[in-house]
């Protein structure tokens, strides 16, 4: 499904410098006894192939104890969900709130909604006016309109168009992550010099 951000996946699509990318505390990468990729969350001791790295701010990953199941944990509320938080288009989060419902927040405007942003056709973004009112904007026409333009297609073309926003987020993470490390290392190297020239 969507949510399961499988490595031996993402490694197909995405392709090399995954390795390198850093995971968050607590998590360690393994081969599996069964040939893929796993990931183990050293307090719990527990296993999962879902990839635990480009939460957002606030997010955590974790597994069931009983259960192994992957479920996500937003730190403002102390609330969790099994909907990962990952994949939004630039400008919304995934939140939830203190009695537990999921919503999604527009930063430009700071409104919230419960529609979710994700998933649209190509060149169609989401946004919420000032006044809480979510609408579509069509970049390739440059128009408007207050129409969900995922309304009256099948189930199939829905979950193409998500997976195909999550790509693109994902490669956009990725690309943040290994030009990070490059700045990282050029950092590194100036220090080296600066220290070797003294």
């Amino acid at each position: 499904g969507l949510g399961d951000l499988s490595f031996d996946d993402i490694w197909a699509r995405h392709g090399p410098g995954m390795h390198n990318i850093e995971l968050p505390l607590h998590w360690e990468m393994r081969r599996s006894k069964f040939g893929g990729t796993e990931f183990c969350h050293i307090k719990s001791k527990k296993t999962t192939r879902t990839d635990p790295r480009f939460l957002p701010d606030n997010w955590d990953q974790r597994i069931h104890p009983s259960t192994s199941r992957v479920y996500y944990q937003y730190h403002k509320t102390r609330q969790t969900t099994f909907e990962d938080p990952r994949g939004h288009p630039p400008g919304w989060e995934l939140r939830v709130s203190s009695s537990g419902a999921l919503y999604y927040v527009f930063l430009p405007t700071r409104q919230a909604t419960y529609s979710d942003p994700r998933g649209l056709p190509a060149n169609y973004r989401a946004a919420v006016d000032p006044c809480g009112r979510v609408y579509f904007m069509d970049d390739a026409e440059r128009t408007t309109t207050w129409e969900d333009p995922r309304a009256g297609h099948d189930q199939a073309s829905r979950i193409r168009w998500r997976r195909d926003g999550f790509d693109a987020w994902l490669r956009a993470q990725i690309a943040l992550a290994k030009d990070k490390d490059r700045q990282d290392e050029e950092r590194a190297q100036a220090r080296e010099t600066e220290e070797d020239t003294k």
